[in-house]
């Protein structure tokens, strides 16, 4: 729980009695703003295209990036975007090749709808990574646990909300997860909670499922990833996290490494400088090694649950932990590596798993089938040098 529960009433904000696929409440054509960037990715409605920079640039009074969330002056935001790419409240950003659920962030706000100084707001962010057949990584879903209440009245409200979606060929539908099944989620609905609003809505235009609770001053936005191989992707995908500069970030989950975000105080440099003194050689590696460290529990309907829980264990116990990243990470971060694996119809995950147990154990018949996996793959030196 991320406050104590005087009173606790469990309820999935946005899941309503499911509607047909083919209802506009859960499936959104919006074509969005104008193709603006020079790699042809659209604005959002709310931003304007500069043709001299082909930046997509937020309206007077705003700041964020055009392209997917435009944000007030005394917000913060962070990202995770496209494949996907995150971008911390600091400025840090990092590619994330790692198809497990991750936490992005775990923080409190103010509520104004209570007694001021006691009343608080508190929210935890997590994303789940999809791997695609083209070799790519984008946020399947966004899960948020959220709470509202207020110390003095000891009355709380805690919910967990989970949105996930698909893109074909820019038609986008969202959907919830309901006792490990896909079921369509429905129209815009919103919940009072001791006066606070809580908002679950779409953007029509921009193909958003959209969190907003204004009395905490915070939104969070998804929007589905492509899942046309090949397809031009001109409306980015990934989730948005806007956040007032009143955020607290709580002291062992809030901050980086715990949150993927880190907090409103990080410095540009966060993951370049962990990086540096952990001694990974790439970024990606990096947060690879975080997501594991974290051994946050992994969803039992997620794609790689167990390859994803047995990573986090192997990890838990090997003697060199930087080393096994550092080796197995490149078999998903390097591109090429990636798709030899899937073009030759071989689970990327399970390489991972043989080659943490091959590094972490010593175990003979995990590296040899991890060699027999990589055979005639473009792979690291690191991968080459695995002794059997």
């Amino acid at each position: 729980m991320l406050v104590p529960l005087v009173m606790s009433l469990v309820v999935v904000c946005c899941q309503v009695t499911p509607l047909d696929a083919t209802d506009a409440s859960i499936r959104t054509f919006g074509e969005s703003g104008p193709v603006c960037t020079r790699n042809g990715k659209r604005c959002v409605t709310q931003a304007r295209c500069d043709n001299t920079s082909h930046d997509c640039v937020c309206p007077a009074g705003h700041k964020g990036d055009g392209t997917i969330e435009c944000i007030r002056d005394n917000q913060e935001l962070c990202l995770s975007l496209s494949d996907p790419h995150v971008r911390t409240f600091g400025g840090a950003a990092a590619t994330l090749a790692f198809p497990c659920r991750h936490r992005l962030t775990r923080f409190t706000t103010p509520n104004t709808a209570g007694n001021p100084g006691s009343a608080v707001c508190a929210f935890e962010v997590f994303g789940v990574s999809i791997m695609t057949a083209d070799g790519r990584f984008y946020e399947r879903q966004m899960e948020i646990s959220l709470a509202v209440g207020d110390f003095v009245d000891q009355e709380f409200v805690q919910a967990d909300i989970r949105k996930m979606g698909i893109n074909q060929k820019n038609v986008f539908d969202f959907f919830f997860s309901n006792k490990g099944q896909l079921t369509p989620w429905g129209s815009t609905v919103h919940d009072t909670w001791n006066g606070v609003n809580i908002f679950c809505t779409f953007d029509f235009e921009n193909n958003f499922a959209i969190l907003e609770v204004k009395e905490c001053d915070v939104r969070f936005k998804f929007r589905p990833h492509n899942s046309t191989v090949s397809a031009l992707i001109t409306q980015i995908p990934g989730i948005t996290i806007a956040v007032p500069r009143s955020a607290t970030f709580t002291l062992k989950h809030g901050g980086f490494p715990a949150s993927l975000c880190g907090t409103l105080d990080d410095h540009h440099n966060l993951y370049k400088d962990k990086a540096a003194e952990l001694g990974f050689t790439d970024l990606y590696l990096l947060l690879t090694y975080q997501v594991l460290k974290s051994a946050i529990h992994q969803n039992v309907d997620d794609i790689y649950h167990s390859e994803c829980t047995n990573s986090i264990s192997l990890l838990k116990g090997c003697g060199d932990q930087v080393k096994a990243v550092q080796v197995c990470g490149s078999l998903l971060g390097e591109r090429k590596t990636l798709r030899c694996l899937l073009d030759k119809a071989v689970n990327p995950m399970a390489t991972f798993v043989n080659c943490l147990q091959s590094v972490c154990t010593g175990s003979h018949s995990a590296c040899q089938t991890v060699q027999n996996d990589v055979s005639g793959c473009h792979t690291s030196k690191l991968i080459k040098q695995l002794t059997c």
